[in-house]
């Protein structure tokens, strides 16, 4: 639908050339920036006055291309219908509608008319709200509230919360690294084994350094086939290939601009794949399958893996200088076995949940807990978590070491391998349980001998408590109980 631009021969005010001045500064575009919604301003000539970041994301276009051009064209190159948005510009009647993007979500269009004091047209002001932001943020508050609410009435522990567990797990000198990192656009790579948490920092550095309002794309890389790969993380043109959307695509990466994007297991990106992105790392631009021209893209990067990159690239499986570009600031997350501590902490907080969804408390027997803290978790969080909830399906009011499965038992022992303690003859557990010792008894006996075991080898207290990753107050504390 074309328009034809409205009689602008005589402007009624002044008052209305200093705002559309006030519009097309860069400074104010500064501010309307800082908006969650989309937000477009045309003038009575149909021209693009203004364009915020938001609505450059939400309608896939760059406003370079766009600000002073027609709002034909803005409509063209637009991801989406704007047939609606051009009635309102030519018969100057305000419109609310919400349409369906492709990829699913619900966009709330409105677009309303300004006037002078002659009530005659000015501006067609069309905001773009994002109905799946303002559903995750409802959700947001209610938890909020609920979290609240569970903290006055003394019923959850302050704090406890799977965010709060990692951060204690991984060390706050840690977080504050990531932070400053994020910060300064450093690019992190976040290593350890799977289960740890990777993706809960991931999330947490990224809310701690621009904000929960700022996307945050996560791109499970190894779930992605290999010949869609490149389709997915840089999107394509209309008519890219056969099967592609009339409309084209916009890609992970450019669904993360102006926030962060999330590589787990960056160590399964295909090969063929690792040249463009290596090229998008460097230049900060990409260019859709299909595309003549490239577009640049602002984002901060997080990689993630549980794989031996170095080895990796050393063998010639992934790209060294690939390697070396996303490993800027390393972030190690130790393992839950070294931070045993947390361990009692993510119980009640697992079990507060489970408790709430099988609609009945379950609790641990001191002995169940006491095996948990001790046993070596090869799958850290993740595992802890799936063993809590088998145990709500199968225990009733209390879950015992006996409703554990037995392969849990058998690798009990393994935990002191895990801790970097020998097997001689009187310090293991399976000694401890020959001389009679009850379960909680024979864990303390265990711990102990660690603790001093790390002190004689590291030489202090503090050295011993930094090599088994917790804090020297935890140290003293439990030397002084023997």
């Amino acid at each position: 639908m074309k328009f034809h631009a409205l009689d602008d021969s005589k402007e009624k005010h002044a008052s209305f050339s200093t705002l559309k001045k006030l519009l097309s500064d860069p400074a104010y575009g500064v501010v309307i920036d800082t908006l969650p919604d989309g937000f477009v301003v045309i003038d009575r000539q149909g021209l693009v006055v203004c364009i915020n970041s938001a609505a450059e994301t939400i309608l896939d276009l760059d406003r370079e291309e766009v600000t002073g051009q027609t709002l034909d064209l803005l409509a063209n190159k637009s991801a989406l219908e704007f047939e609606q948005v051009l009635h309102s510009f030519k018969t100057i009647t305000p419109i609310k509608f919400i349409e369906v993007m492709l990829d699913g979500s619900e966009i709330l269009i409105n677009a309303k008319i300004t006037r002078d004091q002659n009530r005659d047209f000015v501006f067609l002001v069309i905001t773009l709200k994002n109905m799946e932001f303002l559903r995750l943020q409802f959700e947001k508050i209610q938890n909020d509230h609920k979290q609240f609410k569970s903290l006055s009435d003394k019923q959850k522990v302050p704090g406890e919360t799977l965010n709060n567990m990692v951060l204690k797990q991984i060390g706050r000198r840690i977080i504050e690294k990531g932070t400053r990192a994020i910060a300064m656009k450093s690019r992190v790579l976040l290593t350890g084994e799977s289960g740890v948490g990777k993706t809960e920092t991931a999330r947490y550095l990224h809310i701690n350094a621009l904000g929960a309002d700022k996307p945050f794309i996560h791109v499970n890389c190894s779930s992605i086939p290999e010949t869609l790969f490149e389709s997915e993380l840089f999107g394509y043109e209309r008519g890219a290939f056969t099967g592609a959307h009339q409309r084209g695509k916009k890609g992970l990466i450019e669904a993360a601009n102006g926030g962060t994007l999330f590589l787990d297991e960056i160590g399964e990106v295909p090969l063929l794949s690792q040249p463009k992105l290596l090229q998008f790392l460097e230049e900060g631009r990409i260019q859709r399958l299909g595309a003549t021209t490239m577009k640049r893209v602002n984002v901060n990067l997080i990689a993630a893996t549980n794989r031996d990159l170095a080895k990796m690239a050393a063998e010639g499986s992934f790209r060294t200088d690939l390697y070396y570009r996303i490993n800027v600031i390393n972030l190690e997350i130790p393992p839950l076995r070294q931070t045993r501590e947390i361990i009692p902490d993510l119980i009640r907080l697992f079990l507060s949940k489970l408790s709430q969804r099988r609609g009945a408390p379950l609790a641990l027997s001191p002995e169940c807990e006491d095996f948990l803290v001790q046993y070596a978790f090869p799958g850290n969080i993740r595992e802890l978590q799936n063993i809590l909830e088998q145990l709500a399906v199968e225990c009733d009011a209390i879950a015992e070491v006996k409703h554990l499965s037995p392969g849990m038992k058998g690798n009990l022992a393994d935990a002191a391998h895990c801790n970097g303690v020998g097997n001689e003859p009187g310090n293991t557990i399976t000694e401890a349980l020959k001389d009679g010792l009850l379960l909680k008894e024979a864990v303390r006996e265990f711990e102990t001998g660690v603790i001093l075991q790390a002190i004689e080898q590291y030489g202090s207290k503090r050295k011993a408590a930094q090599a088994l990753g917790v804090d020297i107050a935890t140290i003293v504390r439990k030397t002084k109980m023997q």
